[in-house]
């Protein structure tokens, strides 16, 4: 580059310095308040680029949601509960359309008991308490009742696992709702 090229990039050079600055203000206060490492490591900056993708791809309406979050003293809290609410939600999907929709809030847990005596003995499985119990499954699935006593009592084990799941989640606050 010759001297006056030089010259004439400095006002350039300069704009960019002051955007860099900021970009770098900017970035150190996403990092503290993640709680990342103040250090300017790939990773680090990997993790920013994560953050600020998630932030660009937003769902239309999300912002109050994202705001939310971004207000909150405790964004760890948010993570966990998303945590929670995804391990729910892979563990439901194999089974969306195995119940109806009740069937995930029902109260399911007294047909456990009588499922499982009848499950490993033949003999439990002619008693009225094994029948009402299979009946009340069979209600709630949108497709036949399984043959074997070990996949019927594997279904009820699914509901009951996601009723579980959903009982460790947080209460969804009214100032939460969107809608």
């Amino acid at each position: 580059m010759q001297p006056a090229d030089f010259q004439r990039q400095i006002p350039k050079l300069q704009a960019l310095a002051g955007k860099v600055a900021a970009l770098a203000a900017y970035a150190t206060m996403v990092t503290n308040y993640f709680h990342l490492p103040p250090d300017p490591t790939l990773a680090g900056v990997k993790t920013l680029i994560a953050i600020f993708r998630a932030i660009a791809n937003l769902p239309r309406g999300a912002e109050n949601i994202a705001a939310k979050i971004a207000t909150s003293p405790s964004p760890r809290r948010f993570a966990d509960a998303t945590a929670l609410g995804a391990k729910w939600l892979d563990q439901q999907a194999p089974y969306l359309h195995t119940f109806h929709p009740a069937a995930w809030a029902g109260l399911v847990a007294e047909l456990r008991t009588p499922l499982a005596q009848g499950a490993p003995f033949w003999l439990a499985r002619a008693g009225k308490a094994y029948r009402k119990a299979a009946g009340s499954l069979a209600s709630l699935l949108s497709e036949p009742l399984p043959k074997r006593p070990a996949d019927r009592l594997a279904l009820l084990d699914a509901i009951l696992t996601s009723q579980a799941l959903r009982r460790n989640l947080p209460p969804r606050p009214e100032s939460w709702r969107l809608f």
